[in-house]
């Protein structure tokens, strides 16, 4: 992704919080080339956004989500303010847990729609004292200072504010940077164990976890009815996996909880076109059971029972098919590399020789563009075999028929059906996927 202007951007936003962090002030200065607007992403709150003042003291054009620099010149700023009071919790915009709070980027940051790798572009927070930031950016050394990385400017992502420190947890040779709201120090130290450990697992299927200093915000939301009611990857920045946790639940229901395995295998492939979700929710569908079951968090035979549950959700429910249609395909793909090569190869090395080729990525893949360079890696055409029998698929009607026909893969590795015989052992074939 490369800027479309004549001359790099040089540009630094100063961006101020004062308690009780309702409001953020925002200065943008243009030390270079100026351009022609700056572009706020699609899940914007207008509504929010307030005295937007330019460098002659006159309000500033916003319309059709463009904020216009008519007469801004270099060596100039300009500024805008932006609430965080009136920005609506059910909207995903922000979540407030005690003095902290979270907040979608989209709510309040205004950007070059095209910035490139030769532009630089800082932000620096001010912030009140004792009180910290969580971003998706490359810090740059400097305190609260980050540089402005160069995905799309509508790919969401999040900052989190407040009491917190930003702990750094190393991951097979990679950092991952946890914020935790609200929360005690033991309860942090849990929670910071709970998240090592799933990552470790997702680290453990090639030996190695798949992006550098990933940001990972974990959100205490009152009591639930589960430790982890959800979580999100977002991947604007860099990718960040954000938790929303029941603090009451006891720490073992975290561990025991499919979810933070589930998010965390998500950073496995970049972002994948939205109408192709499938093969994205598949890898994080499939490894969630899989890497918990190389890892030892639960059994072979509980990985294999909770893989086939899936696969027969699939079959029956065109809502969940969007994560085990892509599962499905993944383990065939797997199955077949490794009775191929004699366990020489597997979805693993295929993701770690991707690793090695082809992240970090900045723009979206199509499910072919993936396809195509799993087959490259593999010497193989298994993955675009797979895919576009699927493809074919997609048009029928009936949910059984839309999904993939694993049976006769299943039963390769003596497994018959959608349920699990437990009087029989697993099969070598069916143990070498979870081991």
């Amino acid at each position: 992704m490369f800027s479309l202007s004549a001359s790099a951007y040089e540009i630094d936003y100063q961006i101020t919080v004062a308690e009780p962090l309702e409001q953020v002030n925002v200065k943008v200065c243009f030390k270079k080339h100026v351009p022609r607007a700056l572009h706020n992403g699609a899940y914007r709150d207008m509504n929010s956004l307030n005295n937007t003042i330019g460098p002659d003291g006159k309000s500033l054009y916003v319309s059709d989500n463009k904020m216009r620099l008519s007469g801004v010149k270099p060596n100039q700023c300009i500024s805008y303010q932006a609430s965080l009071n009136g920005a609506k919790q059910r909207r995903r915009t922000t979540y407030r847990a005690g003095k902290d709070i979270v907040v979608n980027n989209n709510l309040w940051l205004w950007q070059p729609i095209n910035i490139g790798n030769k532009d630089t572009v800082k932000l620096t927070f001010n912030l009140p004292k004792g009180y910290n930031v969580s971003t998706p950016w490359t810090a740059t050394g400097k305190p609260n200072q980050f540089t402005l990385t160069t995905t799309p400017y509508d790919w969401d992502s999040r900052i989190a504010i407040g009491t917190f420190k930003v702990t750094p947890v190393n991951i097979a040779q990679q950092t991952i940077q946890v914020a935790i709201l609200n929360s005690t120090e033991k309860r942090k130290l849990e929670y910071i164990d709970w998240i090592k450990q799933a990552a470790s697992a997702v680290a453990g299927i090639n030996g190695s976890y798949p992006v550098d200093n990933a940001q990972i915000i974990i959100t205490p939301t009152g009591k639930k009815r589960e430790a982890v009611p959800w979580g999100e990857v977002q991947r604007g920045g860099s990718v960040s996996a954000h938790f929303f946790v029941d603090s009451f639940r006891p720490i073992q229901e975290f561990k025991d909880d499919w979810t933070a395995t589930h998010e965390l295998s998500h950073m496995l492939v970049p972002f994948i076109s939205r109408n192709e979700l499938y093969l994205s929710e598949g890898i994080a569908s499939y490894y969630q059971n899989v890497a918990r079951g190389k890892a030892g968090m639960i059994s072979v035979e509980t990985a294999w029972d909770k893989l086939l549950a899936g696969f027969a959700r699939g079959t029956s429910s065109r809502r969940m098919q969007k994560y085990w249609t892509g599962a499905a395909i993944y383990m065939m793909a797997d199955r077949e590399l490794r009775k191929r090569s004699n366990n020489k190869q597997s979805l693993g090395t295929v993701l770690d020789k991707f690793n090695n080729c082809c992240r970090p990525s900045t723009s979206s893949w199509s499910g072919q563009r993936l396809m195509n360079q799993f087959d490259e890696l593999s010497s193989s055409k298994i993955f675009t075999t797979l895919y576009y029998k699927q493809q074919d698929k997609l048009a029928e009607e009936q949910a059984k028929r839309r999904f993939p026909d694993i049976l006769p893969v299943l039963k390769e590795m003596g497994i018959d059906e959608l349920k699990r015989d437990t009087s029989k052992q697993l099969s070598g074939a069916a143990l070498d996927i979870v081991r």
